[in-house]
């Protein structure tokens, strides 16, 4: 049993070790990789990186077998969930960027993809996400209180 609680933790930990070189990369050298795709490529990158860090805190949890507090792990849930929709609409615009950089290319670096644009687009799938997360929420709690009161 202890060597899937091992592969829970290797597993995410080596996606960590894998995501800083090309956070780093991105970061370092805006000059050389100021495109939309690779700001897009740098959003979802630091999406991905904390999924991955909340995996190996709860591979850690279950390892030396501690339960937090329900509250904590519903928000930490809540996040999850902000953070897997903000993952889909950002796999989503970076499917749009590659069709438009192909098919509308005489409008992709100044209509479609401007810098005002990419700020549009993050705005709008942070939105979207905490939008969705506002629902769970409030399905949550009306799902807990119903069943509190039974």
């Amino acid at each position: 049993m202890q060597s899937i609680y091992a592969l829970k933790i290797l597993i995410p930990v080596s996606g960590i070790i894998l995501y800083i070189p090309l956070i780093y990369l991105l970061l370092r050298y805006r000059s050389r990789y100021s495109q939309a795709f690779y700001t897009l490529v740098l959003f979802m990158s630091f999406n991905d990186f904390y999924c991955l860090c909340r995996f190996t805190f709860e591979a850690v949890i279950s390892l030396i077998e501690f339960v937090p507090d329900g509250t904590i792990y519903y928000i930490s849930n809540l996040l999850a969930a902000f953070s897997y929709y903000m993952c889909m609409f950002l796999n989503l615009m970076i499917a749009w960027n590659r069709f438009s950089a192909v098919f509308f290319y005489t409008y992709y670096e100044n209509f479609l993809f401007g810098t005002k644009m990419i700020i549009v687009y993050y705005v709008t799938a942070i939105l979207i996400s905490a939008s969705m997360v506002v629902l769970m929420f409030y399905g949550g709690l009306w799902f807990n209180l119903e069943w509190a009161q039974v």
